[in-house]
């Protein structure tokens, strides 16, 4: 068995990817945020939020919150969004999506147990869940200076995770009106497809 950890990037996809890495510790692990076709043996899962916050936590992580900047980072993920819409549509994906999981982590536990039928231990999930929690991860990234330095091990890279937390509605912080329009102009359709 081999474990699909992807996602759209800034969806919170690292953190299901540590906790992956904990429930599934004997199978091999793979990280992406491109499309896998699917094979046989796959535990697949793929993370997605609104994309408008994708955008501008893309652009945040960078230092650079200029129209330009996020006009470059609205297009990326507009990019990257054709990935999740083929874990969509090939039907055998389990889609998470960042605004139901952000606060509530067993939910990914339960959704694997759903989807997959596995079973885990109160002790392994609390194990995950602590090696996923914000604050082992806010504790990781002060190591590193900047977004181009990371840790292999868990993927947690310096700046990874903005003072608001991870907040799914904070992306509002850090933009204007006008910029609020630059993203409407390119990922409206992403917005619309995905029901935010």
């Amino acid at each position: 068995m081999k474990i699909i950890s992807a996602g759209l990037p800034r969806s919170g996809s690292t953190l299901v990817m540590q906790m992956l890495k904990i429930l599934y510790s004997d199978f091999p692990l793979q990280k992406v945020h491109g499309y896998i076709e699917p094979k046989e043996g796959q535990i697949r899962i793929c993370t997605y939020r609104h994309p408008f916050a994708a955008a501008v936590s893309n652009a945040r992580i960078y230092n650079d919150l200029s129209d330009e900047h996020l006009k470059n980072s609205a297009i990326y993920i507009r990019k990257m969004a054709k990935a999740v819409d083929l874990y969509t549509e090939d039907g055998v994906t389990l889609m998470l999506r960042y605004e139901d999981f952000y606060l509530n982590r067993k939910l990914i536990v339960s959704s694997l147990v759903e989807r997959y039928g596995t079973k885990f231990s109160d002790m392994l999930v609390e194990k995950a869940l602590e090696y996923s929690s914000i604050e082992r991860n806010l504790e990781r990234q002060r190591v590193y200076s900047d977004f181009a330095h990371w840790d292999s091990e868990t993927h947690i890279h310096g700046g990874h995770i903005s003072e608001y937390k991870g907040d799914p509605t904070s992306w509002r912080n850090y933009v204007s009106s006008s910029q609020i329009q630059i993203l409407v102009s390119i990922l409206n359709p992403v917005r619309l497809r995905w029901g935010y």
